[in-house]
């Protein structure tokens, strides 16, 4: 993690790609997986996170939906 301001980019996952597919090309391609597998209540979102080589926070979001289903082993607020 970084000291100091940062930004925090927040990216929304279409229905047709997938976050943890996401995530592992990231890390691939020199990227540190800050999280994966939370859900956000506040915001009503699953998400993960990742700090890209150059320093920026991504975090990259998928709408939970009306009545959302958290999947078991996921971390949640």
């Amino acid at each position: 993690a970084r000291d100091g301001r940062a930004v925090r980019v927040w990216i929304l996952v279409s229905d047709d790609d997938d976050m943890d597919a996401i995530l592992d090309r990231a890390e691939a391609h020199g990227a540190e997986i800050l999280w994966r597998h939370h859900y956000w209540a506040e915001f009503n979102g699953f998400n993960g996170a990742f700090l890209d080589p150059w320093g920026n926070t991504i975090v990259l979001w998928g709408q939970a939906g009306d009545d959302p289903t958290i999947p078991e082993g996921w971390t949640g607020e």
